[in-house]
């Protein structure tokens, strides 16, 4: 099945911060273990790109849901699955 968590190799997460907020986030983003990068960009729908891998399925789930999502200063999140065998 594609949508296995077994096949999950990683995640981007397109976050949006709160006004004012975002130096305060990204600096929050770089202490979490799994977060290989953070792309600052420039648009209406998101201010952050997140890549997150080397986790499994469970360490991503907490990464997004609890550590990202619940994050002081972040407003709203869009996940991206990667997958692959």
């Amino acid at each position: 099945m594609i949508g296995s968590p077994e096949k999950v190799r990683g995640a981007y997460v397109l976050i949006k911060a709160s006004p004012g907020s975002l130096r305060e986030v990204h600096r929050k983003l770089e202490g979490i273990d799994g977060i290989k990068k953070i792309y600052p960009v420039v648009g209406e729908t998101c201010d952050l790109i997140v890549k997150i891998e080397g986790v499994d399925f469970s360490a991503l789930s907490k990464i997004i849901l609890q550590d990202i999502r619940q994050m002081r200063g972040v407003e709203r999140t869009h996940t991206l699955l990667l997958m692959g065998d």
